[in-house]
């Protein structure tokens, strides 16, 4: 009972395999009738890591690593091992210690993410490291310098458990429930050796995630089609949905859907930071698919992709695959693979020579690397690239906890223009709490920025459109807010924008990784660092490099680091080092090493070996690396985009067109930032009259008379068996008989009488009670349109006018631009009292028939094919004063 183990799959090699049933039965003739649980985990990976063997007990956690060696073996720090005269070698590392220092940091990044249930934090510092021979070895632990022999050990099998029941650490108490945590956590299925008579089984019972049972409705139905997808042999599935309709739940979902099918999954992100949000143990896709080993190729870092070492049904649930395309990205000093991470990714995968299966995850309406229709999420893209079928959920429904959110409430009206790809219309909903538009006077807006920045200048910030105004922005806040100079200062914010480790001033612990797109508070700041200064050849002076030295605090979990970063970076106008620097780094690094190398070698190293020690100085180095730093107040949307902030504010106007896709989906991603706030300043108030000119050139004094004052469609098949009163004679005058009679029927009013005449229709009306009644001629020309309506006789003298505007009182809109412009159109005249009278539809233009107090008015109206009206024309009036009044009611 208190053994318990876990393995993916079998090992490649049968020493491996061997071993592992040899270890398990040695725990447990020695702790197997124990109450404390002692866990054996094999053939795992840890964020990209392959891990042979992990034993967890209450009072110590050891990695483990197998060899199939004999012999005397020789130890090295950096360099070659030895048994005998053999290399060992470290996997694809260059020795065991640094195979088992990796994997141990590997583990801790899971490890330190969860939250032990019986709330003791262990000091994961303290994991220890195992080589285990499978052989007989002779080896002298003094060969261990004291820092590792602290926790790094070196045993043959048959002093392994002697060693195992040493090695504790009062920094580590587990209790069983914690380790019976770990094991749900890692999601790796339970082992039984083949003597047992049992084969591995599924995790279903023991799922950490989501009960379905608890899912929303919309996500029941969801996850039933992702079960399907699991069983069958189709192979790329997209889910879609926009903000609200929980994709990240869904993720978790999925995960336990997968363990429930005993499906071994690795949930994947674009980067780090997207991977650390999701509810599930997820990585990056580059951690995961790229070498951690760069190779160098014309003074660029090339991180090749890895073999594929997971199983031929490996499941891939990918999070954020918005941001996935085919878009190259290099930067300055580095590229991964092609530089093209879609193809990579299917490279890895292979989906041609194996049964895995990718699950696509994102959002179609927020902003993309690269066009829209190259993302992963685009079906038609997918299917070119790959040849397979690609199918597709639609997340169709707003979680309920989210349906009354307004940021949400917002993003559908902007997801619905983005869908249609009609850009006229954007009206963003403020309610002054969650949504807050900005004041327009200038020390009011001042004062409201400067009370956020100052309540809470680290989960406060401004997100804007281009770098030059992240730079503005940071320079007038520490300006004009906390009155501080140009230079950089203690209590400064800064925002990190390259990776780079450091090494831990504790042996125990792992290097500290600082992330790009990092945060931190500036502590101390030494300006007085020597500067870099190096020459080139064709070039009279040298290239200065200034450099700083800085201590900060990192906001994410406040760990206190110094480093060196490049002071022009700092306060450039973009941010970016220029060629020169970039070229003058590259030779004095490259120099200082080959100055070590030529002492530390006798000549007869190979080139390989050479590059690859080049590689690593040239990463270790901490000039070469040195922190790119921008002040921290305000940030890109794209650098923002997958983090979230208490309060944010915008500035709305941005340099380049608003009417377009990228604004709007600029807009839409932008209100997924903000946890509590967010402040708009120039809210820009699209409709399709954003671009319109009124041109009162054209007009003149005339009488104005609609050419159709009944709108209906003569050209409807009519059901002769509808008019059971009347003998029409035409089918276009039988539909304008069926849409008078459906004019009137609400108001209690009938056709009495009815007569025909060339060119003319006399129509008798009155009311159901005999009390009103009423006689009206009605023209028409070839086209069946109704050119004027004449009062014959009226009792009481006004209900011929009743009935005129009853009948009259409907336009045909054949079009949703045409819906569109007459419900703006009529919303503002009919503040003014202004009746449309009439609509002809023309290509391009609409022509309208106003009326005001007796007086009318001829309105062109021109429109271009984004969905704007280009242009108002008045052409004809029967007074000035009515064009002036329409011009004031449309604002324009």
């Amino acid at each position: 009972m208190a053994i318990q183990a876990y393995r993916t799959q079998p090992y490649t090699t049968t020493h491996e395999n061997r071993i592992f049933d040899a270890l398990l039965g040695r725990l447990e003739e020695v702790w197997g009738h124990s109450e404390d649980i002692v866990l054996l985990l094999g053939n795992f990976h840890c964020q990209g890591s392959e891990i042979d063997a992990a034993i967890l007990k209450k009072d110590s956690i050891t990695v483990i690593d197998f060899k199939d060696y004999e012999g005397i073996i020789k130890f090295s720090e950096n360099g070659k091992w030895l048994a005998d005269a053999v290399e060992i070698r470290g996997g694809n590392k260059p020795n065991p210690y640094i195979q088992i220092r990796d994997n141990k940091f590997a583990l801790i990044k899971i490890l330190e993410k969860i939250s032990f249930p019986s709330g003791n934090q262990p000091n994961l510092g303290h994991i220890s490291g195992l080589v285990l021979f499978h052989k007989s070895i002779t080896f002298e632990d003094s060969q261990l310098p004291p820092n590792i022999e602290r926790w790094f050990h070196i045993v043959d099998f048959d002093r392994a458990i002697e060693r195992l029941s040493q090695i504790t650490s009062r920094g580590i108490s587990l209790a069983n429930q914690d380790l019976d945590y770990i094991a749900k956590t890692l999601s790796i299925p339970e082992y039984k050796p083949v003597r047992a008579g049992a084969k591995a089984v599924s995790f279903s019972a023991k799922v950490v995630g989501t009960d379905s049972r608890e899912l929303p409705i919309s996500f029941q139905s969801v996850t039933s089609k992702v079960e399907n997808f699991l069983e069958s042999s189709e192979r790329i599935l997209i889910i879609s949905g926009m903000i609200g309709t929980g994709l990240e739940q869904l993720i978790d979902a999925i995960a336990s859907k997968a363990l429930e099918k005993s499906r071994y999954y690795s949930v994947l992100a674009p980067n780090r930071r997207l991977a650390s949000h999701y509810l599930v143990e997820a990585d990056s896709i580059y951690t995961h698919i790229y070498s951690r080993n760069p190779k160098l190729d014309n003074e660029k870092f090339i991180y090749a992709l890895t073999d594929n070492k997971d199983i031929r049904r490996q499941l891939y649930i990918i999070g954020d695959a918005q941001l996935i395309s085919d878009s190259k990205f290099e930067t300055d000093n580095l590229r991964y693979g092609s530089g093209q991470i879609l193809t990579d990714l299917l490279s890895f995968i292979n989906l041609k020579e194996s049964e895995r299966q990718i699950i696509f995850l994102g959002d179609p309406f927020q902003i993309t690397r690269g066009k829209a229709d190259e993302s992963v999420l685009c079906n038609e893209r997918l299917h070119s690239v790959t040849g397979f079928q690609v199918s597709e959920v639609v997340l169709k429904y707003i979680s309920p906890e989210k349906e009354n959110d307004l940021f949400v409430h917002n993003c559908l009206k902007l997801a619905e223009r983005i869908n249609k790809k009609i850009f006229n219309q954007m009206d963003i909903a403020t309610d002054g709490i969650k949504i807050i538009e900005s004041p327009s006077e200038q020390a009011s807006k001042h004062q409201l920025i400067q009370d956020l920045f100052l309540k809470d200048s680290i989960s406060t910030k401004f997100i804007a459109f281009s770098n030059s105004e992240v730079n503005q922005f940071n320079n007038w806040l520490r300006r004009n807010i906390f009155n501080r100079s140009g230079s950089i200062n203690s209590g400064d914010i800064v925002h990190i924008h390259n990776s780079f480790s450091l090494q831990n001033t504790d042996d125990y612990e792992p290097p500290i990784y600082v992330s790009n797109d990092s945060f931190a508070e500036v502590i101390e700041v030494n300006e007085n660092v020597e500067p870099l200064v190096q020459f080139l050849k064709g070039r009279e002076t040298p290239i200065t490099v200034p450099f700083l030295r800085i201590k900060v605090r990192l906001l994410k979990d406040l760990k206190e680091i110094e480093f060196f970063c490049f002071k022009s970076y700092l306060y450039t106008d973009k941010p970016e080092l220029d060629k020169d620097t970039l070229l003058a780094l590259h030779v004095s690094t490259k120099a200082k090493f080959d100055r070590d190398w030529k002492n530390s070698n006798s000549g007869n190293a190979e080139e390989s070996d050479y590059n690859l020690e080049l590689s690593k100085f040239l990463r270790n180095d901490p000039y070469f690396n040195a922190a790119r730093l921008r002040f921290g107040y305000a940030l890109t949307l794209h650098r923002a985009q997958g983090q979230q902030f208490k309060s944010v504010f915008v500035n709305m106007d941005i340099e380049q067109g608003k009417t377009s896709e990228s604004y709007f989906r600029w807009v839409y991603t932008l209100l997924s930032i903000p946890q509590e706030r967010i402040i708009l300043s120039n809210i820009p108030k699209i409709t399709p009259f954003y671009k319109v000119i009124w041109d009162s050139t054209q007009g003149r004094l005339d009488s104005v008379r609609p050419i159709n004052l009944i709108a209906f469609d003569p050209n409807i098949e009519v059901d002769d068996g509808s008019i059971l009163e009347f003998s029409i004679p035409d089918k276009p005058l039988k539909n304008l008989y069926l849409c008078i009679v459906d004019s009137i029927k609400s108001e209690g009013i009938n056709v009495c009488s009815y007569k025909h005449h060339n060119y003319q229709e006399v129509y008798d009306f009155k009311d159901r009670r005999n009390r009103s009644s009423c006689s009206l001629r009605l023209h028409y020309n070839r086209k069946y349109q109704i050119t004027k309506i004449e009062s014959i006789r009226s009792e009481p003298i006004e209900f011929a006018s009743v009935v005129r505007d009853l009948i009259t009182s409907s336009n045909i809109l054949e079009t949703d631009f045409q819906k569109q412009v007459y419900n703006l159109l009529k919303k503002k005249l009919n503040a003014n009292k202004i009746l449309i009278e009439s609509i002809e539809h023309h290509n391009f233009q609409e022509i309208y028939y106003l009326k005001l107090e007796g007086e009318n008015l001829k309105l062109r109206i021109n429109y271009d094919g984004d969905g704007f009206i280009t242009r108002i024309t008045p052409l004809g009036y029967t007074s000035i004063k009515i064009v002036e009044i329409v011009r004031l009611a449309l604002e324009l």
